[in-house]
């Protein structure tokens, strides 16, 4: 009779780990903010970190992820809900131009010669 409750418990793991990889088959990699304007806004974000190509993925060499991104998302969304908050953040930075100043490189004052 122990045997049998064994056979049953080694049949249904082998069930719930089929069920768990074909979830997981469905999924997509989070593509973090990728976005190449954004780029200069990626050192002010506090919250974030570089991730440079993990993963072996074709659609980006290095993004910016959010330290609450859940690497995994489900078709048809591109980016998990942290790193689309991040993103929301960035482009709201680039929009205000306030990150602009930083990027300029300070003017010399210098006279014209004649």
């Amino acid at each position: 009779m122990v045997k049998l409750k064994n056979e049953h418990n080694f049949f249904l793991f082998v069930d719930v780990m089929e069920n768990l990889i074909n979830i997981v088959r469905q999924l997509e990699i989070c593509t973090g903010v990728c976005p190449e304007k954004y780029k200069p806004l990626w050192e002010s974000s506090k919250r974030s970190e570089v991730d440079k190509y993990p993963y072996q993925v074709a659609r980006y060499s290095v993004t910016l992820r959010s330290i609450q991104c859940c690497r995994l998302v489900r078709p048809p969304q591109r980016m998990c809900s942290s790193c689309d908050r991040l993103n929301n953040s960035l482009r709201m930075k680039a929009r205000s131009g306030a990150y602009k100043s930083s990027l300029i490189p300070p003017q010399k004052h210098c006279r014209k010669v004649y």
